[in-house]
């Protein structure tokens, strides 16, 4: 088995900041996303297998555990399905993450949950991407498959612009039909990925059979299951497939996925992803919006410690005088004196995108607001320069509300301070997504913010 780069690298890429240049691979975090039973935890777990950082016996112990339950299909997918709900139910409940290298690129891999029960965590998930693989069953195609837009628009949403589509489970489509099977799911995720707001030159579409390792790795792994195929294989599209770099010049921002106590209660771990700049033990940072004031004492990124960590590290940072009741998700870790953001008690979202609601959005109304990892529930301010996207009808100034299908400006109020910025100041950390009545109704990007009082 010719194995990928394994990720022993990670302690020499931050071991070094004279030779980092040199020394380290890009880093980005991939997310799997998809409807629920689309294979999305077994793909992941496949490469991890056939890139040789999953070792056998393990997988036989998944085996044996899934028999146990009459899910002997989800060997593969217990690797990330790690609780014992998760398990029992066959389907994935929050976020997990692993490490894995290609030959060009260093990812941490997060595979997301596709029940629309936990769209919360999804959410999460997508916030912390730099691209997003979309598992679509090829056999059922997206007829059934009503999450897969979803989460393709909540993805873009949150600023991701590079997709790999994984049609999975080609094994379970007729020989003589396959072909053409595949070519016309390819041009339903092409629609729906262009009603998006996707461009399909950062879109790759790879067909494979995960349970069995088809073109996971090798194309030459059963050839006769896709013959007529000449694309790459899912690692290659993941090697190649163009990525936005990092701003260098931005801050250091790290949204909080979650918060744990260190034994004794003299600090806390705070992890998440590291959306812009750098960081290092002994920095002084402070936390927004509750102007928690703390000292780094140490890094980690997938239990090994770091000397520094840069923009797409996935780490658990120890930050000493901090409590757990200080932070919650969401929350922001700055630099305590380079630009760190502000609480924000309002915001405004220029052009923002009303995709669909029951009725409509009136002034006073109560939205969800998704941003990085936090959720906040949101007042309706005002609205303004609504148009109607298929007719191109524009209504200027203020309106009393906006209907699906319309763009327009929205002043949204929080009902409490909230750590983000405009899209000017910090792109990615300005990016939005509004929900309403359990769905995505619409998305945007800040304009324009209100300091909350308790910033000087």
């Amino acid at each position: 088995m010719n194995k990928t780069i394994t990720p022993s690298i990670l302690p020499q890429i931050f071991s070094d900041e004279l030779k980092i240049e040199q020394k380290s691979l890009p880093l980005y975090n991939v997310t799997f996303v998809g409807h629920v039973d689309a294979g999305k935890s077994t793909t992941a777990t496949r490469i991890l297998y056939d890139s040789g950082c999953i070792d056998s016996h393990l997988l036989d112990q998944y085996a044996k555990e899934a028999a146990t339950y009459n899910k002997e299909s989800f060997k593969f997918a217990f690797f990330f399905d790690r609780q014992k709900e998760e398990r029992k139910r066959g389907i994935t409940i929050d976020i997990n993450h692993a490490e894995w290298a290609t030959k060009n690129r260093y990812f941490t891999i997060i595979d997301a949950p596709g029940h629309r029960d936990f769209i919360k965590n999804m959410i999460v998930g997508a916030s912390q991407a730099d691209l997003i693989v979309l598992v679509v069953d090829s056999k059922k195609g997206l007829l059934e498959a009503v999450q897969t837009e979803e989460h393709a628009i909540l993805a873009r949403a949150s600023g991701i612009s590079s997709v790999v589509v994984a049609l999975t489970k080609i094994d379970t489509i007729p020989s003589e039909i396959r072909e053409a099977t595949v070519k016309e799911r390819i041009e339903e995720c092409k629609a729906l990925l262009q009603r998006s707001g996707y461009m399909q030159e950062n879109i790759i579409y790879v067909p494979i059979d995960s349970w069995n390792g088809v073109n996971i790795i090798h194309q030459d792994k059963n050839p006769e299951v896709i013959p007529w195929y000449n694309g790459p294989t899912l690692i290659e599209a993941l090697d190649t497939i163009p990525l936005e770099e990092p701003d260098k010049n931005l801050p250091f921002r790290l949204s909080i996925e979650n918060v744990c106590t260190r034994i004794g209660g003299t600090s806390c771990v705070l992890t998440g992803k590291i959306m812009s700049g750098s960081v290092r033990p002994l920095d002084e940072v402070i936390i927004k919006p509750s102007n928690v004031k703390g000292i780094v004492r140490s890094i980690q990124m997938h239990h090994k410690e770091l000397k520094y960590a840069v923009a797409g590290c996935n780490v658990g940072i120890d930050v000493k005088n901090v409590k757990e009741e200080d932070l919650e998700r969401g929350s922001v870790l700055c630099h305590l004196n380079d630009r760190p953001v502000k609480g924000v008690s309002e915001f405004t979202l220029e052009k923002a995108v009303i995709r669909k609601h029951p009725s409509e959005i009136c002034v006073g109304h109560n939205l969800i607001v998704h941003f990085q990892t936090g959720t906040v529930c949101c007042s309706v301010k005002s609205i303004k320069n609504v148009i109607e996207i298929s007719t191109k009808k524009q209504t200027p100034g203020d309106c009393k509300s906006i209907k699906p299908g319309s763009i327009g400006d929205l002043v949204l109020v929080p009902e409490k301070p909230i750590a983000v910025e405009t899209k000017e100041a910090h792109p990615r950390n300005s990016k939005i997504v509004l929900r309403d009545s359990g769905q995505t109704i619409g998305w945007g990007s800040i304009k324009s913010v209100i300091l909350s009082k308790f910033e000087v």
